[in-house]
C-alpha cells in the first residue's frame, strides 16, 4: 500500500512500462508486425483487386494484393494458376493515404456482392476483396462499359467498386 506520492508514481510508472511492453511484444508477435509498427500502415486488412477477361485459353488477368502491412505484389492470373509476383513492394506513406482515403470514401467493405451484367461469353469481372467480402463487378467483353459507369451517380456500387481497383492499379502498375 503506498501512502506517500512518490511510492505511486513508481507503481504507475512500472505499470505503464510494462503496459507499452506488452503492447510492443504483442505487435512484433504479428507477422510483420514491427515493420507495420515502424511504418505506419493505416490498412486493417488485405486487399485484393483481381480484373479477369474469360476467353479461348480459359480466365486470364492480373491480381494486386496490399497486405496489412502495406507491402504489395503484382502477379499474372492464367487459368487457376496465380504466377510469382513480377512487382513487389511496399506503399510510401502518401499511397497509403491516398489507399486509405479511397477505401473510406468508397465504403469498399459495404459493397454488394454482385454488380452489372448477367455473366456472359468472354465475360471481363474485376472482383474486390477486402474485410473478408467479396465484390465482383461482371462486365461485357472488352472495356465499352467501364466510361458508363466511371460517369454514373457516386453512390453506384458498381462505380465505387471501379474507383478503387482503377486507383490501385493507377498506385501499382500493371
Amino acid at each position: 500500500m503506498c501512502t506517500n506520492s512518490l511510492c505511486l508514481y513508481v507503481k504507475t510508472t512500472i505499470v505503464g512500462v510494462c503496459l507499452s511492453f506488452g503492447l510492443i511484444l504483442g505487435i512484433v508477435a504479428i507477422q510483420d508486425g514491427w515493420y507495420a509498427l515502424a511504418n505506419g500502415c493505416m490498412l486493417k486488412m488485405t486487399l485484393t483487386v483481381k480484373d479477369t477477361q474469360d476467353g479461348f485459353a480459359g480466365t486470364t488477368g492480373t491480381v494486386w494484393t496490399i497486405e496489412s502491412d502495406c507491402t504489395f505484389r503484382v502477379s499474372r492470373l492464367i487459368g487457376p494458376h496465380v504466377a510469382e509476383p513480377h512487382l513487389k513492394g511496399i506503399l510510401t506513406p502518401e499511397q497509403q493515404a491516398r489507399l486509405s482515403a479511397v477505401l473510406a470514401q468508397t465504403a469498399a467493405s459495404e459493397l454488394p456482392t454482385r454488380m452489372g451484367d448477367a455473366p456472359q461469353v468472354n465475360a471481363r469481372r474485376i472482383t474486390l476483396h477486402y474485410d473478408g467480402k467479396d465484390a465482383v463487378l461482371s462486365l461485357g467483353a472488352g472495356d465499352r462499359d467501364l466510361d458508363a459507369i466511371r460517369a454514373s451517380d457516386p453512390r453506384d456500387p458498381a462505380r465505387r467498386l471501379l474507383e478503387v481497383a482503377d486507383m490501385v492499379q493507377d498506385m501499382l502498375g500493371s
